[in-house]
């Protein structure tokens, strides 16, 4: 007669009820983690019901209950790996995954900002993110505008408040440029390509790295101050009134260069560039 070994039923119902769910699961379009989450607690209900059955059908009168050490082994496994999927779905982990995974690579404009400048500011500090451009304007008015790229994220509606913040402390205005939200599982390359069009009126501080400045030297009637740049491209210096100092220009023989266009009534400073072009 053969022995009954508490954990042979348990094992055999777990893989017949796991299996059965998972088949739905792909003709009723249910979510798998959400179902393998479900079942797990089962796998606790079914072996506590088998040692019930156990004890009560055995003919001792004190039965010492026998396990299948395989099975309940292999039971364990499985309700270890639930356990860790409830753990990453109770923490947002399996979310963030999940989104990860699912995402498709997107590339979008993001709406166009602009910020009226009033009278009161004298000095504007921009802080650019990378794949910042600098460009001039003489509307009186910061303007912003570009795209979004995302390999990893679904995210098509960018709201202004996740691609710049704008701080106006006295008379200086601080313009924050922000990075694009990226995912923490794997390779992504999540990032905005943004253009910043600044009154050339005001006094300018650029306090970190640019990818390109495209300057009309002609609308700049200010101070202004570059701290690195990767390309500068100056156009319509015949009528600038701007006396132009740049520091280690990398592709050029003389590093330091010293410019004047008209009068050079203003400065235009540059710590450090890639490449310098002047038109």
């Amino acid at each position: 007669m053969r022995k009954w070994r508490v954990g042979s039923i348990s094992m055999g119902s777990a893989l017949v009820l796991l299996g059965f769910i998972i088949m739905l699961s792909q003709f009723l379009d249910w979510d798998s983690a959400t179902i393998l989450l479900a079942w797990f607690p089962l796998i606790l209900v079914i072996l506590g019901i088998e040692i019930i059955l156990y004890v009560f059908f055995a003919k001792q009168e004190q039965p010492v209950v026998k396990y299948d050490i395989l099975s309940i082994i292999f039971i364990t496994c499985l309700g270890g790996i639930a356990l860790i999927l409830f753990i990453g779905a109770s923490s947002g982990v399996l979310d963030k995954i999940r989104s990860t995974v699912e995402a498709e690579e997107v590339e979008t404009t993001f709406p166009t900002i602009e910020k009226n400048v009033d009278d009161k500011v004298e000095k504007i500090v921009l802080q650019p993110a990378p794949g910042t451009t600098l460009e001039t304007n003489n509307t009186g008015d910061v303007h912003l505008f570009g795209t979004y790229h995302s390999n990893t994220m679904d995210k098509k509606d960018i709201k202004p408040e996740e691609i710049v913040s704008f701080h106006q402390i006295g008379n200086t205005l601080y313009i924050e440029m922000l990075e694009a939200p990226t995912s923490r599982f794997g390779y992504d390359d999540s990032q905005y390509t943004a253009t910043v069009s600044i009154p050339g009126d005001i006094d300018t501080e650029v306090r970190s790295w640019l990818s390109e400045a495209h300057l009309d030297l002609a609308t700049i009637t200010s101070d202004w101050s570059l701290t690195e740049v990767d390309q500068i491209y100056l156009t319509n210096t015949d009528k600038a009134d701007v006396q132009l100092h740049v520091e280690n220009v990398w592709q050029e023989e003389v590093s330091d260069q010293t410019k004047t266009f008209g009068k050079g009534t203003y400065l235009f400073e540059v710590e450090a560039s890639n490449q310098l072009q002047t038109k």
